[in-house]
């Protein structure tokens, strides 16, 4: 692999460090440190395995961050430091250093010691070469592990370490192009991304504009959840590169230091836009300029926005050194970041909402993992799309909860076939990944399936698929000797009369070169018979030793001189004729070229199977989405859960409604009612601290979005209009990375909603304006919640603790409507939580309750009481005098005008 290492610049996780040089008076370098001297010239930035003999060794720095991250001994070998690990060891720790966020180069012999003794290379030392690269998201295969012997020791030790290629995408960022600046570096820009997933083949796109807070960045690098990002030398907007900095340190803490994301910046080869063109219209051409499918894939290319090609050209340019451009060479795997039919939770929503992740941070407890039932990693990151973007179109939402309907009451129950299916799928390797590892040239997995008869649109289409492809893979199958396949034996994996000449003589032709080696050897242990007089001498292999002639060492003086010994025990001693030194030399050459030959059979093989790679990845996606199916239909069986109704018209109308995910953990949930819809379209809630509003409000969201990513929901009925968009607004946090305080952020999450919602959308509020002074605040609280009724008109759920909102229920008769969560009050100021809606408008929080629950001190709770009731009275006071002002000034005035009857209306309200 030639790679320019002028090209990569060091990245994060090494440091790029000059060449090593002998220092004065030392030692000469041997050759093999010469070698390594070469290569760290070339690729600075690489953390490089270099092959010796049996072992892969570390030299130098690249020793110590090795003996650090992998737990072996380094130590001072000759000019450099050095540390070392098997060969059969290679995969597991080669892994583990990726995913502490490191790019790992493997540095293999390019010749063996069979070949390099006839080789012109004989007298100096073994050629080495830079083979592969690795790093978190190009991690696509197993290193090698399914080569090694399954039946060892070591293999079986590293098959057990949970190590895994990573699943996040590559993605690529291009420069901004700012749109004005404002305070606080608030400036909109426009931001290309594409994101590619190498462990599926999947490519993302995306070009969008972004606020000062880089709300919609934020929410694609949730939703992609990248391993790697890659970025322009040349720094981007200090917003932007303030958050991928935030984003990478969060991954740090979430994942106590492993699988960090690595941020690489690449050097401007690829970055203006005719040279992006330039480099794209290479690659495509190169692959075979008279395909129609070259230029429908160049046709793709071309058709997106320039700042998004400057990213895929960078990309292209990236993995060139890796060996994984193939994955740009499909027209299936290019997909806008969101497409017409799907709604996207941005960042907020997702994080409110515990849709991935607990705001513990943990998968555990979240919305994916209830729903999660999957039975293969391809269906599992199907459905993790699916939650994250529901279905906004009701033709295609009602295709999927129809078939999951069938899965639950239809044939599925009774069907033996289609129980079969979900019982293969179960047992099915990671297909998606088998799929993408065939363009690579890596891996080769097929699929099989058969037909049912279901009602279900969608069902019949996936199990109509399953039996295409295996029409297409059938030939390629037969063409497999199925033992050698299980045993990883590459010389013996295909049937002779399957194979064309071409591919089948190489592998003949050592074959018999090796047998007939064989043959000779066998002859000459009738002549070394004669020689010892021993007429049943074998030959005896020991420690993968073959050929030797075992003598008792009471006869060794019999053996000729001209015996080479190989080894003893007390008993005998070994040897091996010059014979049988100059055959086994002659059969070792022959293996060599024999595994090579294989090699190249096997690599053409590969080429034949990614030629039906577009229909093997329509099957395999076709068996994730059933798979997501019976994921839902598990859910639905569940005691509780209803298929909701879509309606073509603005409503939410839930009755008996859970929190999904809250409900698993409390056995007495009290469930809660919902009436929303284009007239009523504004819920004000109030209630006392800790009386169940968050969560309520949750609930009602998280209902709308299982419904609309196809699954049933935890509630005595429903009946939903489809939203374009779920908005939430919820908890105090500032936000330190970006230079906001908590009221900042808060009103910068409450301008992005009201500048993206329609009347489609369903918008939830809890608490806005309480990062600032009580009178602001309120203000704030009215005016926003005013704008939504009268102009976005959106559906909405609006908690305040500001009792003075709840005029906005007068201002807006059928509009607006208060409700505040029930609770008693007993003796003592003590408060009875009841947890469910009621109608009406409550004047208090009973923020001293919380207080007295959190276990304040009795002095501390005495004089809060005391401070509250002063309060209390002092407002009363205030709004009497007021009055009294108010009627003074117009009975004076002999008359009650129109303005002062309002303004004694308003202070009496």
């Amino acid at each position: 692999m030639d790679l320019d290492s002028d090209e990569e610049p060091a990245a994060k996780g090494r440091a790029k460090k000059p060449a090593a040089k002998k220092k004065a008076g030392g030692a000469a370098y041997t050759p093999l440190e010469e070698q390594y001297v070469d290569l760290r010239k070339k690729y600075p930035d690489v953390l490089l395995v270099i092959e010796v003999g049996y072992k892969f060794r570390f030299f130098d720095e690249d020793a110590r961050v090795t003996s650090k991250h992998l737990g072996i001994v380094a130590y001072l070998d000759h000019n450099f430091l050095t540390a070392s690990i098997p060969s059969q060891r290679l995969p597991v720790h080669v892994k583990r250093l990726v995913h502490a966020g490191y790019k790992v180069g493997v540095v293999r012999q390019m010749e063996t010691a069979a070949l390099k003794k006839v080789g012109d290379n004989r007298s100096g030392p073994f050629v080495r070469k830079l083979t592969n690269l690795y790093t978190t998201s190009t991690l696509v295969d197993d290193l090698g592990l399914s080569e090694l012997n399954p039946d060892s020791a070591a293999a079986a030790a590293d098959a057990a370490v949970d190590v895994q290629p990573a699943a996040g995408f590559l993605v690529c960022l291009s420069k901004s192009k700012s749109k004005g600046q404002g305070v606080l570096d608030r400036e909109k820009v426009t931001v290309a991304i594409v994101g590619v997933q190498l462990a599926t083949g999947d490519v993302v796109y995306d070009e969008f504009e972004d606020n000062g807070v880089r709300n919609e960045l934020s929410t694609r690098l949730l939703h992609l959840h990248p391993a790697e990002i890659l970025l322009p030398m040349d720094p981007l907007s200090a917003a932007t590169e303030k958050l991928i900095a935030n984003y990478a340190e969060q991954s740090v803490y979430a994942n106590a230091g492993e699988d960090a994301v690595r941020v690489e910046r690449l050097r401007d080869t690829v970055w203006k836009r005719t040279r992006a063109k330039d480099y794209l219209a290479q690659f495509y051409a190169s692959s075979d300029s008279t395909s129609p499918t070259s230029a429908l894939l160049m046709g793709t290319a071309s058709s997106l926005p320039d700042t998004v090609l400057v990213c895929l050209a960078a990309l292209l340019r990236y993995l060139e050194d890796f060996g994984l451009r193939h994955v740009f060479k499909t027209t299936e795997s290019f997909r806008k970041f969101t497409e017409r039919i799907e709604m996207c939770l941005n960042g907020n929503t997702l994080n409110n909402l515990e849709i991935f992740r607990t705001q513990e941070g943990t998968e555990r407890g979240s919305l994916f993992s209830l729903m999660d039932h999957t039975v293969t990693s391809f269906g599992r990151r199907m459905l993790r799309k699916w939650v994250g973007k529901p279905l906004k179109e009701k033709a295609a939402l009602e295709e999927r909860t129809n078939a999951v309907e069938e899965l639950v009451t239809g044939e599925f129950g009774s069907s033996d076939f289609l129980r079969d299916i979900v019982a293969a799928i179960k047992k099915a390797p990671d297909l998606e990944r088998g799929v993408a590892r065939i363009q690579y040239g890596r891996v080769f997995a097929p699929a099989e399936g058969d037909r049912a008869t279901v009602s279900s649109p969608l069902l019949r289409g996936i199990l109509a698929a399953v039996p295409k492809v295996a029409v297409a893979v059938e030939p390629l199958t037969e063409a497999l000797n199925g033992k050698a396949a299980q045993a990883n034996d590459k010389e013996n994996l295909f049937v002779e009369d399957s194979m064309n000449e071409e591919r089948w003589t190489g592998i003949k032709t050592e074959k018999d070169a090796i047998a007939m080696v064989e043959e000779e050897l066998d002859e000459h242990l009738k002549e070394v018979r004669r020689k010892l007089k021993i007429p049943d001498l074998q030959y005896a292999s020991v420690s993968q030793v073959d050929y030797l002639i075992e003598v008792r060492n009471s006869l060794v003086k019999s053996v000729p001189s001209s015996w080479k010994k190989v080894g003893s025990t007390k008993a005998v001693s070994r040897f091996h004729t010059p014979f049988i030194t100059e055959k086994m030399q002659e059969r070792d050459r022959h293996k060599e070229l024999l595994k090579a030959e294989a090699d190249r059979s096997y690599k053409a093989f590969l080429e034949d199977v990614a030629s039906v790679g577009s229909e093997m990845r329509a099957c395999v996606e076709k068996i994730g989405i059933l798979d997501c199916l019976a994921s839902l239909a598990t859910l639905a069986q569940q005691s509780g859960y209803t298929k909701p109704v879509f309606v073509d018209e603005a409503v939410i109308e839930v009755s008996e409604g859970r929190h999904p995910m809250v409900e698993t953990i409390i056995s007495n949930y009290v469930p809660n009612d919902i009436r929303l819809n284009s007239k009523e379209r504004c819920l004000i809630i109030t209630g006392p601290n800790m009386g169940g509003k968050s969560c309520y409000i949750r609930e009602v969201a998280l209902i709308c979005i299982m419904a609309q990513i196809g699954s049933y929901v935890p509630a005595g009925s429903a009946k939903l209009g489809l939203v374009d968009a779920v908005y939430t607004r919820m908890g105090a946090s500032d936000n330190i990375q970006k230079g906001q305080s908590t009221f900042m952020t808060e009103l910068a999450e409450t301008a992005e909603i009201l500048q993206q919602a329609s009347e489609r959308s369903l918008v939830i509020l809890d608490e806005l304006g309480r990062g600032t002074s009580t009178h602001d605040g309120q203000a704030i609280a009215m005016a926003t919640l005013s704008h939504i009724v009268t102009d976005v008109r959106s559906l909405t759920l609006f908690v305040t603790h500001y009792p003075s909102v709840g005029i906005m229920e007068k201002q807006f008769p059928g509009v607006a409507r208060n409700a505040h969560m029930g609770y008693l009050e007993e003796g003592g100021g003590e408060v009875v939580f009841l947890y469910k809606l009621t109608e009406g408008l409550a004047h208090r929080s009973y923020g001293l309750n919380v207080a007295r629950l959190a276990g304040l001190p009795t002095t501390v709770l005495e004089c809060a009481e005391g401070k509250a009731s002063e309060m209390e009275h002092a407002v009363e006071g205030r709004r009497r005098v007021a009055l009294a002002k108010a009627f003074a000034s117009a009975f004076g005035g002999g008359a009650i005008s129109g303005d002062i009857s309002e303004r004694i209306r308003t202070l009496v309200c």
